[in-house]
């Protein structure tokens, strides 16, 4: 952070000297992130669950314990999954804003130019 405002520095979005400024171009860019972050915790999702193990890979011994880790595994898969989906959803909002953002900026362009043909 440089002193009391903020820049957009090592893909984070930081404000900028002198307060609140939005941006469509950021926002776009924060969708895009959104989108690839749920993109690859999807595939990791994939790669937890559901376990390559089976219950004779525990063993004689520990063998009782594999429905548990087994749940556990399958949970963790769900919870990724469900993460990935609410990436999802906040890019498409983020999205939807940028592109309110830009028509409002446009018609406020326009006014203004109107205003000032005046």
């Amino acid at each position: 952070m440089r002193g009391e405002g903020f820049t957009y520095e090592e893909g984070a979005l930081v404000m900028p000297d002198g307060g609140y400024q939005a941006s469509s171009d950021a926002m776009l860019t924060a969708q895009t992130a959104l989108e690839r972050a749920a993109e690859k915790t999807t595939s990791q999702a994939g790669k937890v669950a559901p376990t390559p193990l089976a219950q004779q890979s525990f063993g004689r011994v520990h063998g009782q314990y594999f429905n548990d880790y087994k749940a556990g595994i399958d949970s963790i898969g769900a919870a990724m999954k469900g993460y990935a989906g609410q990436l999802t959803q906040l890019g498409g909002g983020v999205g939807t804003a940028a592109t309110s953002y830009s028509a409002n900026e446009e018609q406020q362009a326009a006014a203004a130019k109107k205003a000032g043909a005046n």
